[in-house]
């Protein structure tokens, strides 16, 4: 009972984030349109220039008239280049800008403040989280080609109708014959294709489906490896793989049908214009510049016929698509809480009832290893969390989301490290030297420095352009510790509580970082709190806090 009634409204929400993008995007859309639009008329208009000019020249001798008709035509061809040029580059720069906002957008629901929502706003149950890949790299292509599809659509219809009404001023019947064979047809085109939906729907879910088992497969390596579970996970792979295949399977041949039906509509449809135009040639109601118009538009309609032929197709598609987008719900709100309280000498930056870091210390902790996990965890997620857990004196579950992260930064001993460039890694900025600001270059580079990663590259710009694997794979186990402590450090916290960043590292190179921790954030004069402190990291740290829960 529940599914039926939430379809129509998973639909509406489709079609409604379907025509907010059009809406969004209407500047581009129209002059796109009005430029396509002219692109098509000017093309038609070629093979009316040279019906004429095939009259004018049989009737007439004298030169000037040719070459007035050539210079006609290639000014009309002319036309037909700038308009179609001008017009894609345009509509697809804007589907571009496009897409690139729908995944920033889309990254930006999954990762805002908490999880998302089970449920849409729509009550549809939101997309499960490990098909979001599939949705970003196959989806959000196909949602954002609604930006070029109603131009297409729209300069198509125009192309159509300009034919028949040229046709119908050669020959009434012809020009009707166009517009109700085109009518019909795209009604034949319309029906066929609400299979393709239901088809497009289930290729796509079955292969997020597949790529959230292979997602799933890859983390778990080890712990499978170690059960001997490899071969009944591979298994397990290989049937949602081979269902997705199945599907994809279902899909191209629904999709070879309706373009096979589509293509014999047209050519039979341009035949029967070619036959009717050159009966009426042959019995004198159309002269020969006439017959050449007609088998020219005849011709050149086969275009924008075609076109309309595949309207209900890429619709198709986008609507699939649109209806997966729309299943990405938005975050749930954080809830409100407390201001945050000022800093003030007397109350602890940072406490539990075990232990408290003051304000504006260097506290080193020592603590089991998976009591810093489930204090890092708490930190990042405060609604979450069972232990009683201050800052400046106020419980974090009762402190409001959003200052608590403007003031705390919490990473875990290995923090996430993505694709990209050092100085990508360090500022977030694209991989251009052209970008960066030199002074946060020159800060940057300090950072890398103080944690001992000069040895990295040997000139400075080659430090900062270093690409780096997803994840850093291409650095060691210490490198990637450091690059993520000196990106902690850049970032200047009020309050910076990390676990212990020299784990690592050799003796040597523990203490220098240790050092450079403490200097650093002596100058800022900000709280750091560093759990499972090992030995260099107490060794320098304002006061040590040994804790053995």
């Amino acid at each position: 009972m529940s599914t039926p009634s939430r379809t129509p409204t998973h639909r509406s929400a489709a079609r409604t984030y379907f025509f907010g993008m059009l809406r969004k995007n209407r500047g581009a859309i129209v002059v796109g349109t009005l430029l396509l639009c002219v692109y098509q008329v000017a093309e038609a208009t070629v093979a009316i220039v040279l019906g004429k000019l095939a009259d004018s020249v049989l009737g007439s001798d004298d030169w000037r008239v040719l070459a007035l008709g050539v210079g006609a035509l290639a000014l009309n061809i002319a036309t037909v280049s700038y308009a179609w040029r001008t017009g894609a580059v345009l509509l697809r720069t804007r589907e571009f800008r496009s897409r690139h906002e729908l995944r920033a957008d889309i990254t930006q629901r999954v990762i805002a403040r908490t999880n998302p929502a089970p449920r849409t706003a729509e009550e549809q149950p939101a997309l499960p989280m490990d098909e979001l890949p599939t949705v970003v790299g196959e989806d959000v292509p196909e949602t954002t080609d609604a930006v070029g599809f109603a131009p297409f659509a729209l300069s198509a219809t125009v192309g159509l109708l300009y034919c028949a009404i040229a046709l119908a001023l050669i020959d009434w019947p012809l020009g009707l014959g166009v517009i109700i064979g085109a009518v019909v047809l795209l009604a034949i085109l319309q029906l066929l294709s609400g299979s393709l939906v239901r088809r497009g729907e289930a290729h796509q879910k079955a292969l997020a489906e597949a790529t959230a088992r292979l997602t799933d497969l890859a983390r778990g390596l080890r712990p499978i490896a170690g059960v001997a579970g490899g071969r009944p996970a591979s298994d397990y792979y290989a049937h949602a793989s081979q269902y997705a295949r199945q599907r994809a399977e279902s899909l191209a041949w629904a999709n070879g049908r309706f373009i096979g039906i589509g293509d014999f509509a047209h050519v039979a449809f341009i035949a029967i214009v070619g036959i009717a135009a050159g009966y009426r040639a042959i019995n004198g109601d159309i002269s020969v510049g006439e017959l050449v118009t007609v088998v020219g538009l005849a011709q050149f309609v086969a275009e924008p016929l075609s076109g309309l032929a595949t309207v209900p197709l890429a619709l198709a598609d986008i609507r699939a698509s649109t209806r997966r987008v729309v299943r990405i719900s938005d975050p749930l709100p954080a809830p409100a809480g407390r201001e945050l309280p000022a800093a003030h000498p007397t109350i602890p930056a940072l406490s539990t009832t075990n232990w408290a870091a003051h304000e504006g210390l260097f506290t080193a902790i020592t603590c089991p290893p998976g009591l810093a996990t489930s204090i890092i965890s708490d930190l990042v997620n405060p609604n979450e969390s069972t232990e009683k857990i201050f800052v400046r004196g106020q419980p974090i579950q009762e402190l409001d989301l959003d200052a608590l992260r403007s003031i705390a930064l919490s990473e875990t001993r290995h923090p996430a490290l993505f694709a990209g460039t050092v100085g990508d890694c360090l500022a977030g900025r694209a991989n251009s030297t052209s970008t960066r600001d030199s002074e946060e270059e020159a800060r940057a580079l300090q950072a890398l420095q103080d944690v001992g990663l000069g040895e990295l590259a040997g000139d400075s710009c080659e430090l900062l352009d270093l690409e780096l694997q997803d994840g850093a794979t291409n650095l060691s186990g210490g490198q990637r510790q450091r690059l993520a402590l000196a990106r902690a450090l850049l970032v200047e916290p009020e309050i910076l509580v990390l676990v212990d960043p020299t784990s690592s590292l050799d003796s040597v190179t523990a203490v220098n970082v240790a050092r450079a921790i403490a200097k650093r954030r002596k100058y800022c004069q900000n709280t750091t709190v560093i759990l499972s402190a090992g030995t260099a990291i107490q060794a320098v740290a304002d006061e040590v806090v040994h804790i053995k829960k």
